[in-house]
C-alpha cells in the first residue's frame, strides 16, 4: 500500500449484519471485520459500528472519509437514516454521530443505492451511461442511474421496485401491501414458497444449491421466482429503456438457477420492438458489492474521484 494513498472507511449496515472495512480508491478492500447484530436497536447498532470501525482505525489505516450503507429509507443531504423496516429505527441522524466520532467527514446513502455507485465506479457499468442496480436479498429495491447521474426521485425516494404488484391479492409485504416483488422473491419469500410446495423449511441459498443438483421442487421454486424478477424488470424496462440491468443481493448470487425464469418473465411484460438490445447481468462485485459502494459513494461525495 502506497502510505499517500487515500483510504475510506466503508460500513455496510445489513439486517442481522453489520460489516466494515477500509478500502483503497481503487475500491480494494484492505481489511474488514464481519459481526452480526445481537441487538439491532438504534443504540446497540450505533455502538457496534463505533467499536468494529475502532479495531479497523490503526496506525496503518488511517480513512479519510466514510461511507455508509444502509437498509431502508435515507436523506442524504442531512445524513439521516430515515426508516428500517427491521429494527424500528427512524430519524437517526447517524451521519452526525459518527463524523463526531471519527472526526472526518461521513456520508450516507440507502444500500441499493450504494450498490449502484459501487457498480458505476467499480463495476460492470463503468462504461454504461444509464442503468439499473436491483438488490435482491432480504428485501428488494433498485439504484438508477440516468445519463450517468443517480436519479433518485423528487422525494429522493426512487428505486422502490420491491413494491411494484407481481401477484394479485399474493403474500403480504411488510409495506402492508399485498404480492408485492419483494413479498415474493425476497429471501422469505423463496423459503416460503418452498415450504408450501415440499413441506421443508430451507433457506434460500439452500434452495438454490438443492436446484443446482437437480431437485425438482427446489428448480420450480427458482424458476417461479426468476419469472416474478423477470417481469417486475420487464415493466421497468418498458418505462426507462435501458441498455443494462445488475443483479445483485444474496438471492442474485444464484443468477444461475434464475436466469431461464428472468428472461421468460422479461419476455413476458417487456415491448421487444423498443428495448430490442439490453443485457442482465449479476453484478461484478459479488457479496461484498455494499461495502464497496460505501466506499466508492464516500470518495465521489468527498471528490476524491
Amino acid at each position: 500500500m502506497n502510505k499517500d494513498e487515500k483510504l475510506t472507511m466503508a460500513i455496510d449496515i445489513g439486517g442481522s449484519k453489520l460489516l466494515v472495512g477500509i478500502l483503497d480508491n481503487s475500491g480494494h478492500i484492505l481489511a474488514s471485520r464481519k459481526s452480526l447484530f445481537v441487538d439491532p436497536t438504534e443504540t446497540s447498532v450505533i455502538m457496534q459500528i463505533k467499536e468494529e470501525c475502532h479495531k479497523l482505525m490503526t496506525d496503518k489505516y488511517r480513512p479519510e472519509c466514510v461511507g455508509i450503507s444502509i437498509p431502508g429509507l435515507a436523506d442524504t443531504k442531512r445524513g439521516i437514516w430515515m426508516y428500517a423496516c427491521f429494527s424500528g429505527i427512524a430519524n437517526l441522524y447517524l451521519t452526525d454521530i459518527l463524523s463526531r466520532e471519527f472526526q472526518i467527514p461521513c456520508y450516507l446513502e440507502n444500500d441499493a443505492n450504494i450498490c449502484a455507485y459501487g457498480e458505476k465506479i467499480f463495476g460492470c457499468a463503468r462504461n454504461v451511461t444509464d442503468f439499473i442496480w436491483i438488490t435482491i436479498s432480504n428485501g428488494v429495491g433498485a439504484g438508477i442511474f440516468i445519463n450517468n447521474q443517480l436519479y433518485d426521485g423528487f422525494y429522493r425516494n426512487a428505486g422502490e421496485i420491491g413494491h411494484i404488484k407481481i401477484v394479485r391479492d399474493g403474500w403480504e409485504c411488510p409495506c402492508g401491501g399485498h404480492g408485492c416483488l419483494e413479498a415474493m422473491v425476497a429471501g422469505n419469500g423463496i423459503s416460503r414458497r418452498f415450504y408450501e410446495m415440499s413441506g421443508k423449511r430451507l433457506s434460500a441459498k439452500e434452495i438454490a444449491e438443492l436446484a443446482r443438483g437437480g431437485h425438482s421442487q427446489a428448480q420450480e421454486c427458482m424458476d417461479i421466482t426468476g419469472k416474478y424478477i423477470g417481469e417486475a424488470i420487464g415493466t421497468v424496462q418498458n418505462i426507462l429503456n435501458l441498455p443494462l440491468i445488475v443483479l445483485g443481493g444474496g438471492v442474485a448470487m444464484s443468477f444461475d438457477v434464475l436466469k431461464e425464469g428472468i428472461e421468460r418473465g422479461v419476455r413476458k411484460n417487456v415491448f421487444l420492438k423498443a428495448n430490442p438490445d439490453y443485457r442482465i447481468e449479476p453484478t461484478a462485485l459479488g457479496y461484498e458489492a455494499s461495502l464497496i459502494g460505501a466506499a466508492a459513494y464516500a470518495l465521489y461525495r468527498n471528490k476524491a474521484i
